[in-house]
């Protein structure tokens, strides 16, 4: 049997002809929860305003298995300057909740779905200097 992991309404929404999807992300860190969501501008999700980061991030694909080993979700971000790239290492994210969700707008750019996507724990932080 197949699973589909979206809701009636994402699929529905999805199914239109004119759709906007952005990913959006709520993590965790030492100072406060960041909301950021890959489109430009602001959106408002569950009373939180998610802040557009356009280029500057993005998500991995994530792969179902057979097994009961947890899934991980590599998340990226990209084009940082140096002040911001520091305190994004420095905080204590390591082991705070993430959540990422699909989102479906209108034409006006109001929500109108999200799913949720993942919900679970950060595991690791990293950083590489220079290249792509």
């Amino acid at each position: 049997m197949l699973y589909s992991p979206f809701s009636d309404s994402m699929v529905d929404w999805l199914s239109r002809d004119r759709v906007t999807v952005a990913i959006a992300a709520n993590i965790q860190f030492e100072s406060g929860t960041v909301y950021v969501h890959s489109g430009t501008g602001t959106l408002v999700l569950g009373g939180y305003v998610y802040y557009g980061m356009g280029r500057m991030g993005s998500v991995d694909d994530a792969s179902e298995t057979s097994t009961t080993s947890p899934t991980q979700v590599k998340m990226t971000l990209s084009g940082l300057d140096m002040a911001l790239f520091a305190t994004t290492l420095n905080e204590r994210c390591v082991g705070r909740n993430a959540e990422i969700y699909l989102v479906a707008m209108d034409d006006n750019g109001v929500v109108q779905v999200a799913d949720l996507l993942f919900k679970g724990r950060v595991s690791s932080t990293g950083a590489t200097a220079g290249g792509k």
